[in-house]
């Protein structure tokens, strides 16, 4: 294999006059600018060493620029899992087991790892013990050194909250707003990532045969809250169903989004970035409904993007020390 890419080799060797045209082919072909050679050298870095092929380096940098930077590690991935409730009271609800959420935790810290970032899972937290721990990692002085950030929150919900393992709301935009730049300097201008697995309603989407193995992530109680976005830039929230509706999990091989979301970011990573990688899994749910007593449901996943640039989770982007 040699130790060069097409891209850098038009940096290194092609005609000057040429250099710029070949290298706008080759991109649109779907050429990795980011690739390093065996000395950790990228196709933009050969390129600025050549003063006479500027037209590619500015070529190169512009692709260069679409991202967000990558580190190694690149940043703490949080698994945030409620899976057992407590008994219900006259102010909470009382909530059945999620089973077959520890498929996903395992699914999402098996592929984190693998991608090289900091992976922390906490389960069965009350609705202030959540808050408290999300308020202890946005003090981090290690988010400093990450370039990113991502949060799997996975429990019961109802529209724009999840349920605490007591029963208790947390709205969506109180848990991600802590971490928005002017709270959290360590991630300014880094990309914040939340994954949600949860119902945000009862209403299923009806496509055409519910199983005994398919539950949904409802709570009895619906909490309204109109403003699911976070107040400024560099979000992403990936939400498993649209409001108002159900999200499915099976009992034995865990939540349909989670495991997807999974499957495809694992396949994908290093030639895609995160929001197409997204919009395929949007695709796939939809047109693989979930099989429930009753019929065929649609999985219609929600995405609120916010991000200024694009999001790599390939750890190879990342500068070798």
């Amino acid at each position: 294999m040699s130790e060069y890419t097409p891209l850098m080799l038009a940096a290194i060797s092609a005609p000057p006059a040429t250099a710029a045209a070949v290298g706008r082919v080759l991109l649109d072909s779907g050429a990795d600018w980011s690739m390093m050679n065996y000395g950790g050298m990228t196709a933009p870095e050969f390129a600025t060493l050549q003063e006479e092929k500027s037209e590619l380096a500015e070529l190169l940098r512009g692709h260069e620029e679409d991202f967000y930077p990558v580190t190694n590690p690149q940043g703490y991935c949080l698994i945030i899992n409620i899976s057992k409730y407590d008994s219900g009271s006259d102010i909470t609800l009382s909530l059945a087991e999620r089973q077959g959420s520890d498929r996903d935790v395992d699914r999402v810290k098996q592929i984190f790892e693998r991608l090289r970032f900091i992976v922390k899972i906490k389960k069965d937290l009350t609705a202030e013990q959540l808050d408290d721990f999300l308020h202890e990692i946005k003090k981090s002085r290690d988010l400093a050194k990450h370039g990113s950030f991502v949060c799997f929150l996975m429990a019961h919900g109802s529209h724009d909250c999840i349920y605490g393992k007591n029963g208790v709301p947390c709205e969506i935009r109180n848990l991600t707003e802590k971490f928005k730049s002017s709270v959290c300097r360590s991630l300014e201008g880094k990309p914040k990532v939340f994954f949600i697995q949860a119902c945000r309603g009862s209403r299923r989407d009806r496509a055409v045969a519910r199983s005994s193995r398919e539950q949904t992530d409802e709570a009895g109680a619906p909490v309204y809250n109109s403003a699911i976005r976070p107040a400024e830039g560099d979000f992403l929230l990936c939400y498993a169903t649209t409001p108002g509706s159900a999200a499915f999990r099976n009992i034995d091989s865990g939540s349909r989004y989670v495991q997807t979301v999974c499957e495809f970011i694992e396949k994908y990573f290093r030639e895609l970035d995160l929001i197409t990688i997204m919009t395929k899994v949007s695709g796939y749910l939809h047109k693989n409904p979930v099989q429930v007593k009753g019929g065929l449901y649609h999985v219609v996943p929600q995405k609120v993007d916010q991000l200024s640039s694009l999001v790599s989770f390939d750890p190879d982007r990342a500068r070798k020390a």
